[in-house]
Parts: C-alpha cells; structure tokens; sequence
C-alpha cells in the first residue's frame, strides 16, 4: 500500500539531478544527445560487485497522498590511509575506490574509515511537475584529510558533511523543464538546470547550464559535467537528435566548460571544449551500427 520501498542492507541513494548523492548509473555527455536528466527511485537495491559506492543499513519510502517521504540510516566501513603520527587524532586519506586488498598497504587501509550517513527526501508529486526537498548527513571517523596543495586547497576536509538542496521537473506545452539547487555545509553552492523539447516530430533538442563553486562539497554525486568532482566548473550543453526515418537517427552536441580554479596538471584557470556527432543505423530490430566522431579541446600544464 503506503510503503513503496523498504530498503534492508545494501541499497543505493539517489537524489535529485545527483548533486548530493547518486550512486545508481547514470548518463553524462556520450552518444545518447538527449540522456543528460538523472532519472529513477531515491532507493535502489545494489547489485553491483564494487566496494563503494553504496550504503548499508535501512531506508524506506512512504506515500502519503501527493507526497512521498524517504529516510534512511548507513553505517559502513570505507578505505583509506590512516595519518597515525598523531595517535589523539589520526587523520585519514584520500578514500580508496579500488576495491582491491592485495598488497601489505592495502590490506592496511581496508576498512580504516567509518561512515555513518542519515538523510531524507520530500517530493510532492503532481501530475505534470514535482518539487522536492533532500538533506543529507556524513560522519567521517577518523576526519578526513588532504595533503594541500594549490589545486585541492578547497577540497572536504573534516569530519561532518552536510548538504541539502531542492530539485524540480515540470512540463511547460511541449518542454520538460528540470533541475536542482544545493548547497553544502561551507555556503558553498552547485546549481545545475536543463530541458528537453521537440520541436518538429523528427527533431528533438536538449540544453543544460551549470555551475558549481570551487568549494562545493559533495560525497557519492554524480551530476551533469565534465569532471567527476561536483565542484570548480560552470558549462553549458546544447544537443539535438535528428530522426531521418525509421532507420537512421543522428545525434550532436556542443559543450563549453570552464574551471574558475585550477585543477590537477592546470596551474591556471582553463576553460574547454566538446563537439560531438553520431549516427545509428538500425536495420531491423537485432541489428545495429553505429558511428561515432568527437572533439575536444582542453587545456594542461606544458612540459619544458
């Protein structure tokens, strides 16, 4: 009836347009012009064999009327090198995603962080739109720490991770509008917004903006972008996918990007390009070609 997810033991957590958290799979820029809005239940089962990206405890889904309600509750153990020259207050590393627990320092770091994460969702849900609320909690222990350096001198460090955020989809005539907008614990803040629309029945167009602040922390996201990190980047993304019969479809896009910051191998500000066409070719119904032509631009450091 009223429970629409009961979630014991290993699940995912998916929010929003992933910009606190999405841990099921999800579509960035790629052959598919038209896949770039995060869809699907704020619980999911886990069914994956990797290691971490995934919660471990309880979560539920409860329908009341228009409004669906989600809480849930974690506890786990991550990966990570463990700073013990301070014995009073050990500090951990980067997290290890691996998975691997092969060698003396990996067996070392297996299971050194524990992760306590609760959290909630409230979406009221109409027939054309929804609008929704999420908050969610990290406990680190040991606190997290980064060695600094100019380009991560904005990463998390500590031991409490909070974010929250409001997303929304609508449908205006023929447009789904869609996005979310958030915010960490810092004040820092990460706003992606986009839309999908037909405007001829062969010729369907997408668009997204965003931006994320230098500063914006967020653990398991997996929003819109060019970066696997939320943070330090603002684009804008424009596709359009052409159906030239019943056999052939062809897709493009253009992205333009910038990173206010620097980044890793980037002593400077960069900015940066992405321009993409594909075609499909679909002959019958088990058979399928595809050809796929990209380019990219970016920016590095040169080495003299």
């Amino acid at each position: 009836k009223n429970i629409k997810a009961l979630a014991l033991g290993d699940y995912t957590v998916n929010m929003g347009q992933g910009l606190l958290t999405w841990q099921s799979h999800a579509y960035s820029k790629g052959a598919g012009a038209m896949m770039i809005k995060r869809e699907g239940d704020v619980l999911k089962p886990y069914t994956s064999s990797g290691e971490v990206y995934f919660f471990r405890g309880v979560g539920i889904t409860y329908q009341l009327n228009n409004f669906h309600l989600t809480f849930f509750g974690s506890l786990r153990k991550l990966d990570a090198a463990i700073d013990s020259a301070d014995i009073e207050t050990p500090l951990a590393g980067s997290i290890g995603t691996s998975g691997y627990h092969r060698t003396a320092s990996e067996l070392a770091n297996k299971g050194s962080v524990n992760l306590l994460t609760v959290g909630g969702a409230i979406k009221y849900q109409r027939q054309r739109w929804h609008v929704g609320l999420n908050i969610i909690r990290h406990d680190f222990s040991p606190p997290l720490y980064k060695v600094q350096q100019p380009y991560n001198q904005f990463d998390f460090t500590g031991k409490n991770l909070i974010g929250a955020s409001t997303d929304f989809a609508a449908y205006w005539k023929n447009v789904h509008f869609f996005g979310e907008w958030a915010a960490s614990n810092n004040l820092a803040r990460a706003l992606v917004i986009g839309g999908l629309t037909t405007i001829a029945p062969t010729v369907d167009l997408s668009f997204a903006y965003r931006s994320y602040s230098k500063d914006y922390h967020g653990f398991f996201t997996n929003s819109f972008g060019n970066y696997y990190q939320t943070a330090n980047e603002t684009g804008c993304y424009a596709g359009m996918a052409l159906r030239m019969g019943k056999m052939l479809t062809i897709e493009s896009f253009i992205d333009l990007y910038r990173s206010p910051w620097l980044r890793y191998r980037k002593n400077a500000p960069s900015n940066g390009a992405e321009y993409a066409v594909s075609g499909t070719y679909s002959p019958d119904k088990l058979t399928q070609y595809r050809l796929r032509c990209s380019y990219q631009v970016t920016r590095q450091n040169e080495t003299i």
